[in-house]
C-alpha cells in the first residue's frame, strides 16, 4: 500500500488545456502546471514503484480537499499524475477508484491512498 499527501489545489480538468500560436497546439493552463509542479515535488521517493500489471491490477483511494464546493469533484488529472512521477506503470492499471470531495478552505490537498486490488477473475 502506498500513502502520501499533496498539498495544494487540485486543477480542474475542465478547460485544461490552453491553445499556443501554433495550430493544434496546446499547453495545460497555468493552475495545472502549478499542481503539477507541486505534485511532483511532493511525492515521496518510498511512493516511486511503478505498481500495477495486467495481472496485478489497483485500486485508489483519493480525497480532495477543494477551498470550496464550486470545483466539481474529479480525479483524472491525478491518475495521470500518479503515472508521470513513477508511482503506477499505467494509470489504465487502476481499476478500481474511489474519489471523495470535501472542502478545507485553510488547506486544500489531496490524499492519495494506492493497493492492489488482486487479480480478476
Amino acid at each position: 500500500m502506498i500513502r502520501f499527501t499533496v498539498l495544494g489545489n487540485l486543477a480542474s480538468m475542465k478547460n485544461r488545456r490552453v491553445p499556443t500560436r501554433q495550430p493544434g497546439v496546446t499547453i495545460p493552463n497555468r493552475e495545472c502546471r502549478q499542481f503539477e509542479r507541486d505534485f511532483m515535488a511532493q511525492v515521496p521517493r518510498s511512493a516511486v514503484r511503478f505498481l500495477g500489471s495486467l495481472k496485478k491490477p489497483l485500486k485508489a483511494q483519493i480525497i480532495v480537499y477543494y477551498p470550496s464546493m464550486r470545483a466539481d469533484v474529479d480525479a483524472e488529472y491525478v491518475y495521470d499524475l500518479l503515472q508521470k512521477a513513477g508511482v503506477v506503470q499505467n494509470d489504465r492499471y487502476i481499476r478500481e477508484k474511489h474519489v471523495i470531495g470535501r472542502v478545507d478552505k485553510v488547506n486544500p490537498r489531496v490524499d492519495i491512498t494506492i493497493t492492489e486490488a488482486g487479480e480478476f477473475a
